[in-house]
């Protein structure tokens, strides 16, 4: 069986060591988590030790012979594969025509389809993949995306499997159905490294955890001999309660968003968003369940203004919002935090400063020259890297350059400073660790507190139940049901947003 060792591994970015002498090793059959805080160098690791970026020093071997690896291609030549957290795929190509996107079949530079299809399908029986290789990546769902993630690495003949947070845009099934392929793919002899910040998925599925703080290699365990409370010290360097919620009181204020009659299309005219209504009160969070695909995303675009739509109503306040473009719903009050930070949120090549005060920089132009007042903004900045513990803490640093949780906490950072009436949040935790979702929550909590509503989506079910005073259950475009998380499990809201089960209705 193969293993995949790395040895005193160093890796500077300027002056930050993102890994400092870190020593890790996966071999076959096995399921390592790889676990730590934002920044603390987990994907940076992956990314080395699977050709992506070269060490400063330190080595990496395999079976115990070192090895240089030239580039990803060298790595996959080799036996590893990386699955990234963001997906890389071409939407407009078939399945097919990305899993093999690089190595194609047939003579020359052309591309036996036919070849390539069949390989896919032969891959897909093996694994129990179920994708279908003529289907456009495109049309395809969250979870299917990532199988044919999956499906290009092991189609290579992947031994080693490092994994980047990949359950953080899964459902429940999802999830259940990518570790049942994991344990499979590891009885077979192939050995897998898992990053996720969920600790009962480590334990659901990990035999060892070995946990990354700032860079340094903190340890490893047994994770069925350790106790969630120990690991979860180890990674932020203090003791956790875990059993910690987010909610308080239920919110039951005036009505501040009305919603009425909401469409929204989808770019071949279909609505994915067909007749919702709903009110937010002041003083609540409410949650948007549902899974990838039912609509809850594009309720939240259209909401904030960046996507078209039709409505009966759509008022804050009073306030009728419908005519309004993104920027005049900013100045009356609405918030938003986009799924996708990367492409909808920040400018990677702007400092943190800059993307804190980017929606209301006219406010930073000096009134006489009109130049902007950079030492407000860089104020701007630090004052939200230090509420909101963004590292390195650099308000100078380019969002680009900094970890994903990080970018996240900037994004959330700029929209809470506004002060919302009302904050529309897609996914607002995603690929954050516990101790950062912790602080997210209590900002959105915070929102509410203040007199504001927060409209939360989320893939992560116990994060709604943790967070929410009630949750939409969406489904197939239409509000499902409603849910009281005291009153509901997490396997009773998985059922309802397949449509297994019916929600409890009531008011919207």
């Amino acid at each position: 069986m193969t293993e995949l060792a790395a040895t005193g591994v160093v890796k500077r970015f300027g002056a930050k060591a993102a890994l400092d002498g870190v020593s890790f090793r996966v071999g076959g059959g096995e399921i390592v988590g790889l676990l730590g805080e934002n920044g603390a160098g987990k994907s940076t690791l992956l990314k080395i030790v699977s050709g992506f970026r070269r060490p400063d020093a330190g080595t990496v071997s395999i079976d115990g012979r070192d090895v240089r690896l030239d580039g990803p291609r060298h790595a996959s030549s080799l036996g590893i594969g990386l699955v990234h957290q963001h997906f890389l795929l071409i939407p407009e190509l078939t399945v097919a025509e990305n899993v093999v996107l690089g190595r194609e079949p047939g003579p020359g530079l052309a591309l036996d389809l036919r070849a390539a299809e069949d390989e896919v399908r032969a891959c897909a029986a093996r694994f129990g993949l179920e994708i279908d290789p003529r289907a456009k990546v495109g049309d395809l769902g969250v979870a299917a995306q990532q199988r044919v993630e999956l499906a290009k690495v092991l189609v290579r003949g992947a031994r080693i499997l490092l994994l980047d947070e990949p359950t953080g845009l899964l459902p429940p099934s999802g999830v259940r159905d990518l570790f049942a392929l994991l344990r499979r793919l590891a009885a077979e002899g192939c050995g897998i490294a898992l990053v996720t910040h969920r600790l009962r998925e480590v334990r659901e599925v990990c035999g060892r955890a070995v946990v990354l703080r700032q860079g340094k290699l903190v340890g490893e365990r047994d994770v069925r001999a350790t106790a969630d409370t120990e690991i979860a010290r180890m990674m932020v360097g203090e003791d956790m309660d875990l059993a910690k919620r987010a909610r308080g009181p239920v919110g039951g204020g005036s009505p501040l968003l009305e919603v009425e009659g909401l469409v929204v299309a989808s770019a071949r005219g279909k609505p994915v968003v067909d007749g919702v209504g709903f009110t937010l009160h002041a003083g609540e969070v409410v949650g948007l369940a549902g899974v990838a695909g039912s609509g809850q995303t594009e309720l939240l675009e259209a909401l904030a203004g960046v996507r078209p739509c039709v409505a009966s109503r759509i008022a804050l306040g009073g306030t009728d919002l419908r005519a309004m473009p993104v920027s005049a719903r900013r100045r009356a009050g609405v918030g938003y935090v986009p799924e996708d930070r990367g492409r909808d949120g920040l400018v990677p090549e702007l400092s943190v400063s800059e993307n804190v005060v980017l929606p209301a920089t006219r406010r930073w132009a000096r009134a006489v020259s009109g130049w902007l007042d950079r030492g407000g903004i860089r104020r701007a900045g630090a004052e939200a890297v230090a509420r909101h513990d963004v590292r390195p803490p650099d308000p100078d640093a380019a969002v680009g350059g900094l970890s994903g949780g990080n970018q996240q906490k900037v994004l959330l950072a700029r929209e809470i400073r506004e002060r919302p009436k009302v904050l529309l949040a897609g996914e607002p935790a995603r690929g954050l660790d516990f101790k950062a979702t912790d602080a997210v929550h209590a900002h959105l909590r915070a929102v509410a507190t203040e007199g504001g509503a927060v409209l939360v989506s989320s893939t992560d079910l116990a994060e709604l139940l943790h967070v929410c005073d009630r949750i939409l259950v969406v489904f197939a475009g239409r509000i499902a049901g409603v849910v009281r998380p005291e009153a509901t499990s997490e396997d009773e809201l998985g059922l309802l947003i397949t449509g297994a089960a019916r929600g409890t209705g009531g008011a919207a």
